[in-house]
């Protein structure tokens, strides 16, 4: 299928270009949005631009990433350092995220074990791979996410939600939790990861290393439950009394998490900061930090275009629901979204098409899944699409996507930004108001609905 929009290089990241988001020519507002590895130029009529809503940059940084991880080991939050923690231990489980997150592993894990091994170098060290209920790594992803001594020297498992568990107990919830059970032969229990907002737990990072990321599918099911999914404090940026952030942080409790390092990511997906020590409190600072620079002001317009971040993020339909629901914050009810995506793997995963395709409409298949006392897989990432599909149209912007395919998912097609403007247009007409979010995942929409 022919590219119809503007591309640049991904080589162009990490020269500035990622950060030269907006410029001005004459009557015209240009943007270069994310997707995939490159970066994808339109413009806009400056008439018709509403808002622009970005992050705060974050400040700037003279220490490499190394450095800033070292740093932050040495000098954990509420927690003895990890050199005092690995003592005398025999068996030390890693816990990483998956390759739906910006790769961080080859910078973190190397410090991590070097820091573990000069303590204590007779330890065995495993690393597991908190998939959730995301697909397993293929072997060309494994080498891209750890470098060759790691992948050569250390034993790595690839989580599996629906086979090799370990029943824990029931939560406070009456949910039951189940683990990978590599856990219970493990006396210290590290995860890694970083923290970027989430738009139903709140924030990624911490407590989500172990619900979803090594539970069992019957746990992610309950914690990902139509009924908590609906709870109002179930939303992007919010932690307190958000019922699936609570029921994590029990999870990551009962299973006896010890120790975290979470890093923050700026645009170029260079790591800034570094958040290590207790689970809860050292994640908690981690979300205070982002917080200061991801809050924006709302501003409701008839049409919002975003993207998801680009590539990983963008790396299928079922993922670009996160930056769809950032801009579903700021869209007038009849409004539009587009969001440009890749969307390289396609749909992602298969209970999430057949039961967008299987139902005629959004507000039957949502009435389907409140009635209903089963759960679904990827109930929770339909649900939220669909409530957003009630009250706004989306239009899927991918070259990599067939036009019947989006249009079972109860969405609209383009192939190109243009084509997509050019629709909204008709729709919304000529003079409508846009709102443009460049990173749909990074910011946290503050007054929105």
């Amino acid at each position: 299928m022919k590219k119809l929009f503007k591309s640049i290089s991904s080589k162009d990241f990490g020269k500035g270009e990622a950060t030269k988001i907006i410029m001005t020519v004459k009557e015209l507002q240009i943007f270069k949005l994310p997707y995939g590895q490159d970066l994808i130029e339109f413009s806009l009529p400056k008439d018709n631009l509403q808002a622009v809503l970005l992050p705060k940059p974050f400040p700037n940084s003279s220490l490499s990433e190394e450095e800033v991880i070292i740093e932050s080991l040495r000098n954990p939050i509420a927690s003895p350092p990890l050199k005092e923690l690995v003592r005398g231990k025999k068996h030390i489980l890693i816990i990483t995220n998956d390759n739906t997150r910006p790769n961080t592993s080859k910078v973190t894990i190397p410090l991590l074990l070097e820091e573990i091994r000069l303590e204590n170098p007779s330890a065995k060290i495993s690393i597991l791979i908190a998939t959730g209920l995301h697909s397993k790594l293929s072997g060309e992803e494994l080498r891209e996410k750890f470098t060759e001594e790691i992948l050569d020297s250390t034993d790595i498992f690839i989580h599996d939600a629906y086979n090799d568990l370990a029943y824990i107990s029931k939560l406070s919830t009456d949910n039951e939790l189940w683990v990978n059970k590599i856990v219970l032969g493990a006396d210290l229990i590290i995860a890694e990861g970083n923290i970027e907002p989430h738009f139903f737990a709140g924030f990624t990072g911490g407590r989500k290393s172990i619900l979803p990321g090594i539970s069992g599918y019957r746990t992610i099911f309950a914690n990902h439950s139509a009924g908590k999914i609906d709870h109002p404090l179930s939303k992007n940026g919010v932690l307190e009394g958000n019922p699936i952030h609570i029921e994590m942080c029990e999870s990551a409790y009962k299973i006896g998490l010890s120790f975290i390092l979470n890093v923050v990511l700026d645009r170029d997906k260079r790591i800034i900061k570094a958040f290590s020590g207790d689970p809860i409190m050292a994640h908690e600072a981690g979300v205070n930090f982002v917080k200061d620079y991801a809050v924006v002001a709302s501003s409701p317009s008839e049409i919002v275009i975003t993207s998801n971040s680009g590539y990983p993020l963008d790396r299928n339909v079922y993922q670009t629901v996160k930056g769809i629901s950032v801009a579903a914050e700021t869209a007038k009810p009849g409004g539009i979204i587009i969001i440009m995506a890749e969307c390289r793997d396609g749909i992602g995963h298969q209970a999430f098409y057949d039961l967008l395709y299987n139902a005629s409409s959004p507000t039957e298949l949502l009435a389907q899944i409140r009635k209903e006392k089963i759960y679904y897989a990827d109930q929770w990432q339909v649900q939220i699409l669909a409530k957003i599909l009630e009250k706004n149209s989306v239009i899927l912007v991918s070259d990599r996507l067939e036009r019947h395919t989006v249009e079972n998912l109860h969405m609209l097609y383009a192939s190109s930004i243009q084509e997509a403007l050019d629709m909204a247009f008709s729709l919304k007409g000529k003079q409508s108001k846009i709102t443009v979010i460049p990173e749909g995942p990074r910011i946290i929409v503050s007054g929105g609905k």
